[in-house]
């Protein structure tokens, strides 16, 4: 139907369309010496780049640390992601991830992109009407064989930055079963898209998914490490703080420092009653929204309130997402509100500081919005909630 209006409109004097409908590859390379030849420089190029990516750090350097596996100043990747730009004939490149919330897709390291391009780009939603978004979404490669189609799937391109590339190919990055990443490759003419050259980029996109996911066990793993002894000399402090305010000051520290992007510590009173006593964050401004908010708030015996079950049952609670709707109704008021949105809580949770069966007050640590709590942040504020907890009952009840 398309190509009938298509025809009948192009013989009544309207200019060609692009053609709307997906691309796929409708040929083959032809056989022969000539494909063998092609064969063996793919098998050949596809070899040098996994030695670029295989290689390891120099002396002295730690596995994983640095940059972040496929982002600007990640050097393998992006030796590799330049060799891989000359063997396809592309003339720019530039990857795409999926953040940990998994509802940002983040730009990544790149080649010949323009930086006013990039900076536009840096980051978009998942569920956006984009390519690189579409092909994180559903595993799928998409290809654009001309501007034109670019331009008629996705018009937002005609009014915003763009390279305006006359062909497109965007592949998925694939590692735990599904596509966290995509591939962008811009081509200097319009072309097609062989099945043997879909299958090539699908390697290609194979590699750099499988570094990528090495890399960040690789970093996680090294963090891990780092946090563990972070943690073991913040429980020394704590073990050595002389007096309740030091101990208070060195837990809220201990956990910002290493652990959240925020935390604020309550007491409990003798008749369950809970008192703010003070909060930190990374951010001082929204550290000092945090320590506004929380001093207005008023908590009594029985509240059914996050921190007062916390206080109450001496078990720690987790909420992975604070959503607007939580946050509306958790708000007494607009300042409330207004602080609330300040503050930008993303994950939020809390632990007891007791000794036994005691409990002398709450740790609350928050993330940001698109930072989750691990089980290894929630075990480490706990290791420390408790070694607080010790340490205040050496010095007497309360805080």
């Amino acid at each position: 139907r398309w190509l009938r209006q298509e025809l009948e409109a192009q013989i009544a004097g309207k200019p060609p369309r692009a053609c709307p409908f997906p691309v796929a590859p409708v040929r083959e390379e032809k056989g022969g010496p000539a494909r063998h030849k092609l064969d063996a420089a793919r098998r050949s190029a596809l070899s040098q780049l996994v030695a670029v990516l295989g290689e390891r750090p120099g002396a002295g350097e730690v596995p994983g640390a640095g940059a972040a596996p496929g982002v600007d100043g990640d050097r393998p990747f992006i030796d590799a992601l330049a060799r891989a730009t000359g063997f396809l004939g592309a003339r720019r490149s530039v990857l795409y991830l999926l953040g940990e919330d998994n509802e940002a897709v983040v730009a990544g390291a790149n080649v010949g992109f323009a930086p006013d391009v990039i900076a536009y780009w840096r980051s978009t939603s998942l569920s956006a009407d984009l390519p690189a978004s579409e092909v994180i979404r559903t595993g799928r490669p998409l290809f654009f064989r001309t501007l034109a189609e670019l331009d008629e799937r996705y018009p937002i391109f005609l009014l915003t930055p763009a390279e305006s590339d006359p062909a497109l190919a965007c592949v998925p990055l694939v590692w735990g079963g599904t596509a966290s990443g995509c591939l962008v490759l811009g081509f200097g003419q319009a072309r097609d898209f062989s099945p043997g050259e879909v299958s090539f980029l699908e390697q290609i996109g194979d590699e750099f998914a499988r570094y990528i996911s090495r890399r960040r066990h690789e970093l996680a793993r090294h963090l891990s490490a780092e946090r563990s002894k972070a943690v073991e000399r913040a429980v020394t402090a704590l073990a050595g703080a002389a007096g309740r305010d030091q101990v208070s000051e060195e837990l809220v520290a201990s956990i910002v420092t290493h652990i959240a992007d925020g935390a604020a510590l309550h007491t409990v009173g003798e008749n369950g009653t809970l008192a703010f006593v003070l909060a930190r964050h990374r951010d001082p401004r929204r550290g000092a929204a945090a320590v506004e908010l929380l001093q207005r708030q008023a908590y009594m015996e029985g509240g059914d309130d996050m921190l007062s079950e916390c206080a109450r049952t001496g078990e720690p609670s987790v909420l992975q997402l604070l959503s607007e709707e939580a946050i509306t109704a958790g708000a007494r008021d607009h300042e409330d509100l207004v602080l609330l949105r300040t503050v930008g809580i993303g994950s939020l949770a809390m632990v007891p500081v007791r000794a036994g069966r005691a409990v002398f007050g709450v740790l609350t640590f928050a993330n940001n919005v698109g930072r989750f709590i691990s089980d290894e942040d929630l075990a480490a504020a706990r290791r420390l909630a408790d070694e607080a907890g010790n340490a205040l009952a050496r010095t007497g009840p309360g805080l």
